[in-house]
């Protein structure tokens, strides 16, 4: 059996073309999905109670709070199929290829070290050299990833949850991973296997029209932050352990502008780091909540 978990923020324009995709990628009958929509104003839920009442393998879960960090706590905590062999996450606007399931369920049985699996970018501007470093660096982007039974029990148990309004679960993620779930323990890169044969497919920003520039600079800001916060969160947990994840985000904040400085090499996207700042303060919700969900 596979459990997938699909993150879901206003995409009624492909959120039924992602589900649509599911069985030409490996979904089988007794598989289980959970589409978690989380803080959505436009009509995803609507779109995927629709499918699932033609489709029992399709779970809408609601999630009021929109976070994508909170939205996998819900699954990994509350909703995934304990005993599933492979724990698939992707993301609800990218379409995985053919057999892409079997490829990554064969990657894990292949390589027993593994404790997950990534998967390759297609389609996009730039897709194949972001390809090329996934494979060189066993990085794990989140559009499309999946973990090993045993992998998913020892993070239910321990338990290990994102902090809430994290910027970028997948760097985290990656972090943790290939320290074998120990962020003072060394890294090792067999510890997630790219699987070079299984695809996710994605559109890229229009770079000719104003939407696609202002959609391009949102995500530039949304980059900005995310390496700053993961570069604080990464000295925090070497320094203190596992044990001591924070619970939301919003604690990282003091520390962030420090974060610049902890860069080898910075980024030009880290001037918008201001601009980021400025967004987060005058966003409603950087008061991190308990998670709160409706199936």
């Amino acid at each position: 059996m596979k459990s997938l978990a699909i993150f879901a923020y206003n995409e009624a324009d492909i959120i039924a073309k992602t589900l649509g995709s599911l069985e030409q990628a490996g979904l089988a009958k007794d598989d289980k999905v959970f589409v978690l929509i989380n803080g959505c104003t436009d009509n995803t839920f609507e779109i995927v109670a629709e499918i699932a009442e033609k489709d029992k393998r399709i779970n809408p879960v609601k999630i009021d709070f929109g976070d994508k960090a909170n939205a996998w706590n819900v699954y990994v905590n509350d909703l995934g199929i304990d005993d599933a062999k492979i724990h698939i996450f992707l993301d609800g606007d990218v379409i995985p290829s053919e057999n892409a399931f079997f490829e990554m369920q064969n990657a894990l049985d292949k390589y027993p070290e593994a404790l997950a699996v990534s998967t390759l970018p297609k389609g996009g501007r730039k897709s194949e050299g972001w390809a090329k470093r996934i494979v060189e660096k066993h990085g794990m982007p989140g559009n499309m990833y999946g973990f090993s039974k045993e992998t998913f029990q020892r993070m239910r148990n321990m338990p290990i949850r994102i902090p809430i309004g994290l910027v970028g679960d997948d760097p985290l993620l990656r972090f943790l991973l290939l320290r074998n779930l120990d962020p003072q323990a060394n890294e090792r890169l067999e510890y997630i296997r790219p699987v070079e044969t299984a695809f996710f497919s994605y559109e890229s920003f229009p770079l000719n029209t104003l939407s696609g520039l202002k959609a391009l600079f949102k995500r530039q800001l949304h980059y900005a932050r995310r390496d700053l916060e993961h570069a604080i969160l990464v000295e925090h947990l070497i320094a203190e352990g596992i044990g001591a994840m924070p619970r939301s985000a919003d604690s990282l904040w003091p520390s962030l502008t420090r974060a610049i400085f902890m860069q080898e090499k910075l980024h030009p996207r880290f001037a918008l780091f201001p601009f980021a700042i400025l967004k987060t303060i005058l966003n409603p919700k950087i008061k991190m909540r308990a998670p709160v969900w409706d199936s």
